[in-house]
């Protein structure tokens, strides 16, 4: 298999930016990195992306390495050796960041959405601040803004990653609300059953009645107390209860 390799460069180290849309940085490991740096050096080359996408300009970023370049900023080196990639999609550049930090610490589906709103995305704002106001995880509330049915892991969750997620569902605010009504009335505070309840309730939107399933669950709450972390199963008992 070929494999590509990207050409490294002695770059200034005051010419390289922050992305305005990355994690920030932990001072305890800026410290313990300064600290380092006088007993072993340098011991990886960071990543940088060399790009006109942030501010229209050809400017270097750090992808990779941040804590580093921050480290050497203040011992006052002159120049690192880095990998320099060249591109002017914003896509790839998320991507590469995720794909290199989950070496150190897992990008979350939280950081992507973070990301996205730093870039001003307008459905990732929308949906982050769905999950904010509502208490909802970040992948409930991408269930119900998109539209989905099966899950966000099952059809949602790389657009969420890719930058393509869109937030249309044209009966999000019913969902929302009646998700809240039925929560609300079993004490049910769990991502799981918040998927199942979705999806039973876009499965059967036709013919649903949130009336009668709200007296549905008062009869049968006991039915729900101690059930098992299981999202096909929380359906199917909300099924038999509807019906």
């Amino acid at each position: 298999m070929e494999v590509f390799t990207h050409k490294i460069e002695a770059i200034p180290v005051n010419k390289i930016l922050d992305l305005p849309f990355n994690r920030n940085k932990k001072e305890e490991h800026v410290k313990k990195l300064t600290k380092s740096l006088a007993t072993v050096g340098i011991l990886r080359a960071p990543v940088l992306v060399k790009t006109r996408a942030i501010t229209g300009k050809l400017e270097l970023y750090t992808v990779d390495g941040q804590h580093l370049i921050e480290s050497l900023k203040r011992v006052g080196k002159a120049k690192v050796s880095a990998f320099v990639v060249e591109t002017d999609s914003l896509n790839e550049i998320v991507s590469m960041m995720a794909l290199l930090n989950n070496v150190q610490q897992k990008w979350t589906i939280v950081d992507y959405v973070n990301a996205y709103c730093g870039l001003g995305a307008k459905d990732y704002f929308t949906l982050k601040e769905h999950s904010i106001k509502y208490g909802f995880s970040i992948n409930v509330s991408a269930m119900i803004l998109s539209g989905n049915v099966g899950g966000i892991r099952s059809n949602g969750l790389n657009s969420i990653t890719n930058g393509s997620f869109k937030a249309g569902a044209p009966d999000s605010e019913i969902v929302t609300q009646n998700l809240i009504d039925v929560c609300s009335l079993i004490k049910a505070d769990s991502t799981k059953f918040h998927n199942a309840y979705i999806n039973f309730y876009r499965t059967n939107s036709t013919k649903y009645d949130h009336g009668k399933m709200l007296k549905k669950l008062r009869e049968n709450a006991e039915s729900f107390k101690n059930i098992p972390h299981d999202s096909g199963y929380i359906f199917d008992l909300l099924t038999r209860v509807y019906n």
